[in-house]
């Protein structure tokens, strides 16, 4: 993943995650996040999907979901998530989607401005 973020954010950055398992033909949301992570700085790391993908990422590229978020450009590559994170440890084998909305609300705005939305799928599977 690449991506040119045009305009620094220090204030009013909005995360929505959601984790999805594959049931049928369909994905169904098991656990939904939505942070303000600019205003809650402290209690970030306690969700368990925001900080898998905040650790995860960091590994493979210099893209964070974290606050500010200075102008300039992104990346992502060979992204995948630890073996020995908690979040897959605890998976059953299967297909997932995880989905992140990040959003940006600026002062005296009322509807936030998308910054970027991004869908990642896995399969789990014994080895």
């Amino acid at each position: 993943m690449d991506t040119n973020i045009r305009k620094g954010i220090s204030e009013g950055m909005q995360v929505q995650i959601e984790l999805a398992s594959k049931v049928g033909n369909e994905y169904i949301v098991m656990h939904s996040t939505k942070i303000d992570i600019c205003g809650h700085k402290e209690n970030l790391m306690a969700d368990p999907l925001y900080s898998m993908l905040i650790v995860e990422m960091t590994k493979y590229g210099n893209m964070s979901i974290d606050c500010p978020i200075e102008k300039g450009n992104y990346f992502v590559r060979g992204f995948h998530a630890d073996d020995e994170n908690m979040m897959v440890k605890m998976a059953p084998y299967g297909d997932y989607r995880m989905d992140v909305d990040l959003k940006h609300l600026e002062k005296g705005s009322k509807e936030p401005t998308p910054v970027f939305d991004m869908k990642m799928y896995a399969t789990f599977m014994a080895e």
